[in-house]
């Protein structure tokens, strides 16, 4: 368990390091390398009364409609054809059952990458500086702080509950307590990217996100090793 109010930076490097070379070299797919790590980092951090720190933690993969699953490619209907790049939802876990299949996703099994994507994935394809789309600045970004120095982007959210950047406040934010999101971003070498998402149930200071970011850094170097087409699905 890691309270990452009180977490010292080598504890947070340690446990991201510990996740590497514990799975960099297994028989598995991008999506099975995903949701164990999604599964790490919502178990993981805890807060003091030993309650989990995330309600939701998503990692997402850029990738192209003819690299889509057939479930998937089922579920999106006609959009499937509109649309060439998708964010595609590769691991979840959270505090409700539906939020740790992928599959029961109702509306993130893949999301489109084009100008008519909600605010947050607008923020997150921008602000990671994912290079897919030219999305033009539409003043969502007030309340959010990115990284400049890493090939690792992170972006932060203090006030999930006042930020324009956060949106289903009263389907998700309220309901579920949630009070700051940190996202995390890089490309592979395939042209691909990933993003993951924490969805924090505590107020986080912008020190503390940035703390968490640059030392799960790790996260992405895992990915990057099982970021091959021709296996991001699990059988």
């Amino acid at each position: 368990m890691i309270n990452l109010e009180t977490a010292k930076p080598a504890d947070i490097y340690d446990f991201a390091h510990n996740l590497f070379y514990s799975y960099r070299a297994k028989d598995m797919s991008f999506e099975e390398i995903a949701t164990i790590c999604v599964e790490k980092f919502y178990n993981t951090f805890r807060d003091e009364n030993g309650e989990r720190y995330f309600a939701l933690v998503r990692i997402y993969r850029v990738t192209k409609s003819e690299d889509l699953p057939q479930d998937v490619i089922e579920h999106l209907g006609d959009a499937y054809q509109e649309n060439e790049n998708w964010l595609a939802l590769m691991g979840t876990i959270g505090d409700e059952p539906n939020w740790c299949d992928r599959r029961q996703s109702k509306y993130h099994q893949a999301v489109a990458i084009n100008t008519k994507m909600s605010r947050m994935f607008r923020v997150v394809i921008r602000e990671l500086n994912l290079d897919i789309i030219n999305l033009e600045h539409d003043g969502v970004t007030a309340d959010v702080d990115v990284t400049e120095e890493s090939t690792v982007k992170f972006f932060f959210v203090a006030d999930a509950i006042k930020s324009n950047a956060i949106p289903d406040k009263e389907q998700f934010v309220y309901p579920y307590g949630i009070q700051s999101v940190i996202g995390l971003g890089s490309a592979f070498i395939s042209n691909s990217s990933f993003v993951a998402l924490y969805f924090c149930k505590q107020a986080l200071s912008k020190e503390r996100a940035k703390t968490f970011a640059e030392k799960a850094n790790f996260l992405a170097t895992l990915l990057a090793t099982y970021d091959s087409p021709n296996r991001l699905w699990a059988k």
